[in-house]
């Protein structure tokens, strides 16, 4: 019994238009047939109309086609009505009718770009996205209205569409390339890499190559630029690399892409493209110019065997590449070589300041005491360099009265780039004066820093214990040199040696080593101890910030 009855409550009865005031099929018909204005043809609404479209396949097609000609003769096929045979456009039987509607559309609206400019003062993306996809499945759209839409796509956050119809308005209307191109460049700026890097692909898949006049060089160029702004540099390299026939511009753009990487200190990247440059030319000019962007990456990176490398290759002629090499060579440890190289240079402060120092690492301690008072070498030409040099050597050699007094009678000015270092030798110097055996450790260890084995300082300063309680200051600078060469590891046990967890700057070396060893979850425990605690300190504000980029 209840079915029955919701069957005749609730379903409506055939040829009748469900909804109140719809007249049935046959009646709207005979209204159209014989419309009075504003009567007859006024009861039957587009609303009607659309409710017995919705109704297909129960209503056929062959009944509907003539209703909705019939209603389009006396009344305005409206944008609602259009919609609403779009979204049955999928039902059994549906094509026919929905051709017709717009059909009729079309005859009473002559221009879509009126259309469309109308629902965009209006803010209605949504229309402007469904008016274009129903007329581009007809004959396609010229290149404003594809960029009309593509603004609707953007609103709607609806963006796998995009690069699709940036190369369509690019190879219908190649002068409409820059554009096109500043256009999607503001939307890649509103994305993450991610989102872009998919928009990306799809759009270096676009077949510019077919339309005639289009400045395919330049469009791939633009893509090339995107990934590096994105910082995608695979996705860059891997494009640049499979640049054909064109080995200059090939060339050309990889040794670019390697310069503005070493510029933003992405040193990695920077020697990845440099030896993709170095690969693609056997031009003897081009290679010693990678092999030199090579030399500046590794150095940075403090890979110096590599470095070493690729500054032979890069030729060491120069007075300035020879000063470089006798660097490198002596911070990788190869005293050979630089003992090699430093006659051939000049006398100059550079090359005395090189002597000493290769004094100083070859443990020849005495003859750079020597040295550093002997009037007739150039340091004597820099008062500053000079004071630098001795009390270096004077710590060096364990003079530390010597080394006090020349700390005493130099007036240090605080912009000079040493000043930070002759000060902390002042502080530990009269800090450590009653603890002779902490003091010797110190000595040893700065000594051991000086000639970069940061190894060997640590494990000094590890079984050094806490002789002092600021001990952990020394801790927290051969960190801090370990993370620069990325021993992130090796950096917080150093810091485990000699604890001290309130002190903020301890904290921050801390979480800093944790976050570049991968140990998020206590990276993060300490930034937050860090913040709570010493909330005004300057390391929680750097805290806050290194917080803000856990994964």
């Amino acid at each position: 019994m209840r079915r029955l009855l919701f069957f005749l409550f609730f379903v409506p009865l055939p040829g009748a238009a469900a909804g109140t005031g719809c007249p049935s099929i046959d009646s709207a018909m005979l209204m159209l047939s014989a419309p009075v204005p504003g009567g007859q043809s006024a009861a039957f609404s587009g609303a009607c109309l659309c409710t017995l479209i919705a109704r297909q396949p129960e209503i056929k097609a062959a009944a509907l086609v003539p209703l909705v000609r019939a209603f389009a003769r006396h009344n305005p096929v409206s944008d609602t009505l259009l919609f609403c045979g779009w979204r049955h456009r999928l039902r059994r039987e549906t094509g026919s009718v929905f051709a017709a509607l717009r059909h009729a559309w079309k005859r009473q609206h002559p221009s879509l770009n009126a259309a469309l400019l109308a629902y965009q003062q209006a803010g209605a993306a949504d229309r402007i996205d469904t008016l274009c996809t129903i007329f581009d499945r007809e004959n396609g759209l010229d290149a404003h209205i594809l960029l009309r839409w593509i603004d609707a796509k953007e609103v709607l956050d609806d963006y796998a569409p995009v690069p699709d119809l940036f190369c369509r308005v690019i190879s219908e209307r190649p002068q409409l390339t820059p554009l096109a191109l500043n256009r999607f460049e503001t939307i890649l700026d509103e994305l993450a890499a991610r989102r872009c890097d998919t928009l990306l692909q799809r759009f270096a898949g676009c077949p510019f190559g077919k339309a005639p006049q289009t400045d395919t060089a330049a469009i791939r160029s633009w893509i090339i630029e995107q990934y590096g702004r994105k910082g995608l540099f695979s996705r860059q390299l891997e494009m640049v690399s499979s640049l054909e026939n064109n080995g200059d511009r090939r060339c050309g753009l990889l040794h670019s892409i390697a310069r503005r990487r070493l510029e933003r200190q992405r040193y990695a990247e920077a020697a990845a493209a440099a030896l993709a440059l170095y690969r693609c030319t056997s031009e003897s000019e081009r290679r010693r110019g990678a092999a030199s962007l090579l030399y500046e990456s590794y150095r940075a990176l403090g890979l110096n065997d590599s470095a070493k490398t690729w500054l032979e290759r890069a030729g060491v002629t120069s007075e300035k590449s020879r000063i470089e090499a006798i660097e490198l060579y002596q911070r990788a440890g190869d005293y050979a070589k630089a003992a090699e190289l430093i006659p051939l240079l000049p006398g100059s402060l550079a090359r005395d300041t090189l002597y000493l120092r290769q004094l100083l690492l070859c443990d020849s301690l005495p003859a750079a005491l020597r040295f550093v008072y002997d009037d007739r070498n150039a340091l004597f030409r820099s008062d500053r360099h000079l004071a630098l040099w001795r009390v270096r050597t004077t710590l060096f050699c364990g003079k530390i009265d010597t080394c006090l007094a020349l700390l005493d009678s130099i007036n240090v000015d605080p912009a000079h780039s040493f000043a930070g270092e002759l000060m902390d030798y002042r502080y530990w110097l009269l800090r450590l004066a009653d603890f002779p055996e902490a003091l010797a450790k110190f000595v040893q260890i700065e000594y051991t820093l000086f000639k970069g084995d940061l190894k060997k300082a640590a494990e000094l300063f590890c079984a050094s214990g806490r002789a002092v309680g600021d001990a952990w200051r020394i801790g927290v600078r051969i960190a801090r040199l370990q993370i620069e060469q990325s021993e992130a590891a090796a950096a917080a046990a150093t810091l485990r040696c000699a604890p001290a967890e309130r002190e903020p700057e301890y904290l921050y070396c801390m979480a800093e080593a944790q976050f570049r060893d991968g140990a998020f979850e206590g990276a993060r425990s300490v930034l937050e101890r860090l913040i709570l605690e010493f909330p005004t300190s300057m390391y929680a504000v750097q805290g806050r910030l290194l917080l803000v980029r856990m994964p």
